[in-house]
């Protein structure tokens, strides 16, 4: 079976939402996905399941259409290294809104809370199969250096946030 297929068969077996990403002109039978059509799968599979790890991890139940929308932005955000201002031009809201929805959300702060998706983005991007730097690259880290060190702050506020709430 060739690697591709192998690749093919693990994102099928993932427990995360894929949209309809890949032309039908690449499926044909006989035809071997190119190698950046599978990174862009594997890649869309990596934003829904940091999307899902941020809903199970902050514990966040109910969402209404804009909560949704809110966090959905940040994840998108943060997983290309972006910043607060970008994730509030992208909200369409002020950085003092994005603030208050945290606090009303029982969130981080913006700003931490777009680092763990940042850092929880690249360690999806590891589990399917990407280099740890590859990952670090596609999501805005230039230094791997920096990379670890965030990875490492952001993994030890995990284990104070788990032993006793954000």
């Amino acid at each position: 079976m060739p690697q591709d297929a192998d690749i093919l068969v693990k994102v099928a077996r993932l427990q995360a939402h894929i949209d309809p990403i890949i032309g039908r002109y690449r499926l044909l039978p006989g035809r071997v996905l190119p190698d950046r059509a599978i990174e862009h799968l594997l890649e869309r599979t990596a934003v829904h399941a940091t999307l899902d790890a941020a809903l199970q991890f902050f514990e966040i139940r109910a969402l209404d259409q804009r909560d949704e929308e809110l966090l959905r932005d940040a994840v998108l955000v943060a997983c290309r290294g972006g910043q607060i201002g970008s994730w509030a031009r992208r909200a369409s809201v002020s950085r003092s809104s994005l603030h208050r929805w945290c606090i009303k959300r029982s969130l981080p702060p913006p700003g931490h809370l777009l680092r763990w998706l940042r850092v929880e983005f690249v360690d999806q991007l590891v589990d399917r199969g990407w280099t740890r730097s590859a990952a670090a690259r596609l999501s805005g880290w230039m230094d791997p250096k920096k990379f670890y060190d965030v990875r490492s702050r952001v993994r030890r506020w995990e284990e104070r946030h788990e032993m006793g709430g954000v």
